[in-house]
C-alpha cells in the first residue's frame, strides 16, 4: 500500500509545477511592467555615433559637413534613429522613426512611454529645444 505524501513534499510538488508553469522555456511569457510616462531631453542621433558618444570618427567617412548630415548618412547606410542623452550617457530606442527624422541631430524633448521590457521609447510628441 502506497505511503500518504507528506506535507512539506506535497508543498515542494505544489511549488515546482507553479515555476514551471510561469518558464520561459515553455512559451508562456511572465509578466511585464506597463510602459512608465516619461520626458527626456537629448539629441536625435544614429545608434552607432550615440554607441561612440561623438561624431567624430563618422563625420569624415560619411564625409558630412555637420550633425544632421552624419546622422541621416549613418541612418541611410541601415542605422536607426534614437535619443542620445549625453548628460547621463543613455541611449533611448525609438519607435517613431519617421517622426524623428525631421529632427536629425537636433537637441529635444520628447514626451511619451518607456517600455523597459523592450527597451523602446514610445513617442507622444517631440520639440526642438533652442
Amino acid at each position: 500500500m502506497p505511503k500518504p505524501i507528506g506535507g512539506l513534499t506535497t508543498l515542494l510538488v505544489i511549488l515546482m509545477f507553479m515555476v514551471a508553469a510561469v518558464s520561459p522555456r515553455n512559451g508562456i511569457s511572465q509578466r511585464t511592467e506597463d510602459p512608465q510616462p516619461i520626458t527626456v531631453r537629448g539629441s536625435i542621433w544614429d545608434n552607432a555615433c550615440a554607441k561612440a558618444g561623438s561624431h567624430g570618427k563618422m563625420m569624415p567617412a560619411m564625409h558630412a559637413k555637420d550633425v544632421k548630415e552624419c546622422t541621416l548618412a549613418c541612418v541611410a547606410k541601415g542605422d536607426e534613429l534614437v535619443l542620445f542623452d549625453s548628460d547621463d550617457r543613455i541611449i533611448y530606442r525609438l519607435d517613431a522613426q519617421d517622426k524623428a527624422k525631421e529632427y536629425a541631430g537636433q537637441t529635444v524633448t520628447i514626451r511619451g512611454s518607456y517600455d523597459r521590457a523592450t527597451g523602446i521609447l514610445h513617442v507622444d510628441s517631440i520639440d526642438a529645444v533652442s
